[in-house]
């Protein structure tokens, strides 16, 4: 755990206020991979949804439907989409009279006088026959997105397979879908494949689409949940010291890159846990001893561009290992809004905090765990739980009826977290659970079923050297 935590300091994302001088380029070539040490959160990086256009644009469905060959007669079927590049989509989508030109621009950006690519049938989708037959949900993929579905694979399922809640279980027997499609940018056409599969899912991640009009009840039916198998690997040694860059995006726009020196066994801790090794394009990063910004991920997605920059600035407040936690009002289940530092007792050597609700079983499923650390480390550790959750009283009502003699404070779920320290220190999972020393570093961020990770953190000699 120790090497665990010394490297992680090593890299770092800050806030720069200091001079930023650029000075010599690094290129991470990358490659697909379908196993990996990395873990991507299926939403929203792997899993995505294929649903059928007819509903909000019957107009433009019909007219799409004359671009296929060989769709097979079934009971009844959709053709259902995913678009791999919206701005793309959302550029057809004016073209057809569909959508205004505002809506474009909220997608496109400066990117609007960049049409010329888009203009040439573009095959920037995935498509897929979705229907019935007796018993059975088919599915057929354009895996070569020829508009042909008669050379592709034929899946089938259980009529009620999609009314199940799928977990990962559900893709494992699966096969995986070779994929062919395109991107543009800057007047340039680039041919993509990915690796991906399929399931009937009609209670998919995405079913706020139905209570936003895009899809209704008889359409849905008909979706398919996606998910990418594959993800871009590669490798940078620093300064003698080598580096592990994961990349997964559906277009070289928005990626999301996991980056961690060979001494981080990231896959032994957990998605949580890599969320202190995660990056966004345009964000500062420290390899070594020299910074550099993510400048960009190229089209075809098979390099990573680094820039290295000149800084001097301090460390900032943040939300990774190494980072110092800011001191976040909080508001208290009698509603009081407090300082989190106020409420701690200096002279304890660490802080513990749970971030859970009262609707989350793996959660509830927690807390014995966590009374065994409270009742063993209260005298040196500050336990603090942050409710996401709908009512404070419910929350207090709780707490007490478990057993959960600790400080609590509470986020109303119903509202923006933006600004509360679940926003600030990007919660995304519950629970989670963050422990920072009495300089306010951050020294864990995991999972609550890590407890022999808390343990050894806990126990300090396992901290330091």
């Amino acid at each position: 755990m120790l090497r665990i935590i010394i490297s992680s300091l090593i890299i770092s994302i800050f806030v720069l206020i200091g001079c930023r001088t650029k000075d010599k380029t690094l290129i991470v070539e990358l490659e697909p991979k379908i196993d990996s040490e990395f873990h991507f959160d299926p939403i929203p990086l792997t899993d995505k949804v294929l649903y059928s256009y007819e509903h909000q644009y019957p107009d433009y469905y019909k007219k799409r439907l004359a671009n296929f060959k060989n769709i097979p007669e079934l009971d009844s079927l959709k053709i259902v989409s995913l678009p791999f590049q919206r701005t793309v989509h959302h550029y057809n989508l004016y073209k057809n009279v569909l959508a205004s030109i505002n809506q474009v621009e909220k997608y496109m950006g400066d990117r609007l006088p960049d049409t010329t690519g888009y203009e040439q049938n573009l095959k920037y989708e995935i498509n897929a026959v979705s229907g019935f037959k007796d018993d059975k949900q088919i599915v057929i993929v354009d895996a070569d997105n020829d508009g042909d579905f008669g050379n592709d694979e034929i899946l089938e399922f259980d009529k009620n397979f999609r009314l199940k809640s799928h977990r990962d279980d559900a893709f494992k027997d699966l096969p995986v879908i070779d994929i062919k499609h395109q991107v543009s940018f800057n007047n340039q056409t680039y041919n993509i494949q990915r690796k991906i599969k399929v399931i009937p899912q009609s209670n998919h991640p995405y079913i706020f689409l139905l209570y936003e009009g895009i899809i209704d009840d008889r359409t849905n039916n008909y979706s398919l949940r996606l998910r990418l198998s594959d993800h871009f690997n590669g490798r940078l040694s620093v300064s003698g010291i080598n580096y592990n860059f994961g990349v997964q995006t559906m277009d070289s726009q928005y990626p999301l890159i996991v980056v961690a020196p060979d001494s981080i066994e990231i896959k032994d801790f957990g998605s949580i846990y890599q969320q202190s090794y995660q990056y966004n394009q345009t964000d500062t990063l420290k390899l070594a001893n020299s910074w550099y910004v993510i400048d960009s991920l190229n089209p075809e997605m098979n390099q990573l561009k680094l820039e290295s920059i000149n800084y001097d600035g301090e460390f900032h407040l943040g939300f990774r290992i190494g980072h110092k936690v800011k001191d976040f009002p909080m508001v208290n289940l009698k509603q009081d809004t407090v300082p989190l530092y106020g409420e701690l007792d200096n002279s304890k050597e660490f802080t513990l905090i749970d971030f859970w609700g009262t609707w989350c079983k793996p959660c509830k499923e927690a807390i014995p765990d966590l009374k065994r650390l409270h009742n063993k480390y209260k005298h040196r550790v500050n336990f603090v739980s942050v409710a996401l959750d709908e009512d404070p009283i419910e929350v207090d009502r709780y707490t007490v009826a478990n057993e959960m003699d600790w400080q609590h404070y509470f986020v109303d779920r119903s509202k923006s977290r933006t600004k509360t320290i679940i926003g600030g220190l990007r919660i995304r999972s519950y629970p989670t659970i963050i422990i920072f020393d009495n300089n306010k570093n951050i020294v864990f961020r995991g999972g609550a079923n890590l407890k022999t990770a808390i343990d050894n953190i806990l126990n300090k000699n396992q901290y330091r050297d």
